[in-house]
């Protein structure tokens, strides 16, 4: 898949604007979680020490239905980027993720949103690339990778950033113009 031409850029450029959606999204997802769960708990006379347990209650329950989501799901974002994912698949991982992810952070766990943020991104453009190049099995690992970016310069607000860590861990040098584009447009 060639991604220097005109129209393959119009793609990415899609999927960047696309990615920061799902990114700023992601970051408001944490922060309404965490006052939601605020709220409710003040609303329930929930002791402190009790809201883990009900957040735990909740993520088990998105975990046992879908068990990729555990951990940092290193090994679910392989097998999404090498296009062993039907779409739908892909689009409930993408959606779970961020909210397993939003709950565990908003109920009180710690955690990050780096390797999340990859996950999501990962899985929206993995199925981006499966929608718009359904006949070409690499799409969804290149446009996975650079919706990886994506997501992640719109969750944390710096393209640059995620442009370098995304060609460092990936080793896609010949991915820097569209992630760059990707990553801008987030």
């Amino acid at each position: 898949l060639n991604l220097t031409g005109d129209a393959q850029l119009g793609w990415v450029a899609v999927l960047g604007v696309l990615g920061g959606l799902i990114g700023v999204g992601f970051s408001r997802a944490r922060y309404l979680s965490a006052d939601a769960a605020a709220a409710g708990a003040d609303r329930l006379r929930l002791p402190r020490w009790a809201r883990p347990a009900v957040g735990g209650l909740l993520v088990g329950g998105i975990l046992l239905t879908a068990p990729e989501m555990y951990g940092e799901s290193s090994a679910a974002l392989n097998r999404a980027l090498a296009g062993r994912y039907a779409l739908t698949l892909l689009l409930v991982l993408c959606v779970a993720k961020m909210l397993a992810t939003s709950l565990t952070l908003g109920m009180g766990f710690v955690g990050g949103v780096f390797a999340p943020s990859l996950f999501i991104g990962g899985t929206l453009g993995a199925a981006f690339g499966t929608l718009v190049a359904p006949s070409y099995a690499p799409a969804a690992g290149v446009f996975g990778v650079i919706g990886m970016g994506a997501v992640f310069a719109g969750a944390a607000r710096a393209p640059m950033t995620a442009v370098l860590l995304i060609i460092e861990m990936t080793g896609q040098h010949a991915l820097l113009v569209p992630l760059m584009l990707a990553t801008v447009l987030a």
